[in-house]
Parts: C-alpha cells; sequence; structure tokens
C-alpha cells in the first residue's frame, strides 16, 4: 500500500481480492483431488495385500490338512472364506471403496458373484487374475497357482497375457 498524491492511503481493490480468492479456491481443489487419487491407489495396495494374505491363508491349511480344500469367493460382498482345521472359516473382507471387476481362474472362465478355488494337498491351486478397482485406478493382481506368487500391474494386456501363457502350458 502506498500514499496516492492527495495523502489518502491506497489498498486492494474489489476485483484484486476476489482474484486472489479465486486463485486459493482453485489450488485447494487441485488439492483435494491430489489426495482422493492416492487414497484410491492405498485402498487398492491394501486389497491386493488382502487377497495374498487370503491366498497364502489357504495353501498353507492345505498343506497343513495334507488334503484338498476349497475356498469361497463372493465378488459381489467382497469377501473370501478360508475353511479351517477346526471347523471353523477365516473371513477376508476388502474396502467397501474398492470393486472386484472380474476373478477370472486360468483353468475355466469364472463368471458371476461366486468363484470356488481348489488347492490340492501340496498347496497348489489353478492360477488366477483379480481385477480391482476404486474411483478411477484399476490393477491386476496374477496369482500363480503352482507357487502362490504374485504380479500386479496397472496394465491388463499384461494381465491378460501372463494369464494367456499359464493357460497355454496346461
Amino acid at each position: 500500500m502506498t500514499k496516492t498524491r492527495d495523502g489518502r492511503i491506497r489498498g486492494f481493490t474489489l476485483i484484486e481480492l476476489i482474484v486472489v480468492l479465486v486463485i486459493i479456491a482453485m489450488l485447494s481443489g487441485l488439492v483435494v483431488l491430489s489426495v482422493g487419487s492416492t487414497m484410491d491407489r492405498h485402498r487398492l495396495s491394501q486389497a491386493v495385500e488382502t487377497i495374498e494374505a487370503f491366498d497364502m491363508r489357504l495353501r498353507r491349511e492345505a498343506r497343513a490338512w495334507r488334503q484338498p480344500i476349497s475356498a469361497k469367493v463372493n465378488t459381489q460382498s467382497k469377501t473370501m472364506v478360508v475353511p479351517q482345521a477346526d471347523g471353523s472359516e477365516r473371513l477376508f473382507q476388502l474396502h467397501q471403496r474398492v470393486d472386484v471387476l472380474s476373478w477370472r481362474l486360468a483353468t475355466r472362465r469364472s463368471g458371476g458373484r461366486q468363484v470356488e478355488i481348489a488347492v490340492d494337498g501340496d498347496g497348489r491351486s489353478s492360477s488366477y487374475v483379480v481385477e480391482l478397482g476404486g474411483g478411477k485406478s484399476r490393477v491386476w493382481l496374477v496369482v500363480l497357482g503352482g507357487s502362490g506368487q504374485t504380479f500386479v500391474t496397472p496394465r491388463q494386456d499384461e494381465a491378460r497375457g501372463l494369464l494367456t501363457l499359464l493357460e497355454s502350458e496346461k
């Protein structure tokens, strides 16, 4: 603020103040969008970790029983259930804002809401691909049936290519 010739103190005009407020609002909008997409990626990462834990638990139970067992997956309710040796069940639940867009087994086309994953007494199963979505983010998780090793990719063509390769080896 400076003094003018007639001695008055010069201040900001209303237009200048409005421009500053608009710039601040735009910057805060960008921050909110950035935080939202970061949260989506975090939820997807947690979902991948949950599915990996489900798969490891299923294989561990099959090896402990030394016999085949099957787990039930409900893609609509986002739940995975592993039977336990004592007759109880272990439930794995994905975050409500994560969608299971598809769950495809290498041995057969699995459509619908219910998927059954069978594991033999040595802890081997069919390979499978899970497509997860949250907000505008997508991720594909490929689980190798023989070992339980996992690959995560943001590209659908990579996941499908790997599953096709696994199907051709059967």
